[in-house]
């Protein structure tokens, strides 16, 4: 059987920015590598149910990222790779949030800044007299689903976390969609910290891979 290419983003025909490290990012990134390894042999979707009586459903280790004033996990068997930055070269004809391409060991990924993508506020709209020139990006994680892989930058990559539903707990007032990133919440989670839970949001990557508004820009 003739294996499918998965389709990247491609064009129709900044000043230089350095990346904001934060000291633990190195020593964090080494980390997630070693788990996305173990990972990438798991179903993304495969939960496992508590003994009856139980309300907690385990639902697999996330990277759990920041994006504007928000925090969203991913499933990690669904990212491939994570870094601190990537050189981007910029491509023409194309939207502000397709940063570019990046030459990874010899392939070449689409970058997509969700930032821009969602219009959060964090990531400042590029004027159109701005030059189209390589520029380094924030902490990235290369994402993927059944036919599309593309790098996605991100304000902040916390930490990897083991993730739980709560399906007898009454769940709390549904998130108001108000924004374009809210439509692609896929529901909440929760993880413990020093004896405290914790919640956050699960972004539908998947939901994300599969939209129209990339696949405007795909090729096969």
């Amino acid at each position: 059987m003739k294996k499918t290419k998965k389709k990247t983003l491609s064009s129709k025909c900044d000043s230089k920015l350095s990346a904001c490290v934060e000291p633990e990012l190195k020593e964090l990134i080494a980390d997630i590598e070693n788990e996305i390894k173990t990972a990438q042999h798991l179903d993304p979707n495969n939960t496992v149910d508590f003994e009856e009586g139980q309300n907690r459903v385990d639902i697999g280790r996330h990277i759990c990222i920041e994006l504007g004033v928000k925090q969203l996990a991913i499933p990690l068997a669904a990212v491939l790779e994570a870094g601190e930055h990537l050189r981007v070269q910029p491509l023409p004809l194309l939207p502000d949030w397709i940063t570019g391409i990046s030459n990874i060991r010899g392939e070449i990924i689409s970058v997509v800044n969700l930032n821009l993508f969602f219009d959060t506020k964090s990531a400042p709209p590029r004027t159109p007299h701005m030059p189209r020139l390589p520029v380094d990006t924030k902490p990235y994680l290369i994402v993927h689903n059944d036919d599309m892989k593309i790098a996605i930058t991100v304000d902040r990559i916390l930490a990897t976390r083991p993730l739980y539903s709560l399906t007898t707990k009454e769940s709390k007032e549904e998130v108001q969609k108000k924004d374009m990133l809210s439509k692609y919440f896929s529901g909440q989670a929760f993880y413990e910290e020093e004896n405290v839970q914790k919640e956050i949001f699960l972004f539908a990557l998947d939901k994300f891979l599969s939209s129209s508004n990339l696949h405007d820009f795909s090729t096969a």
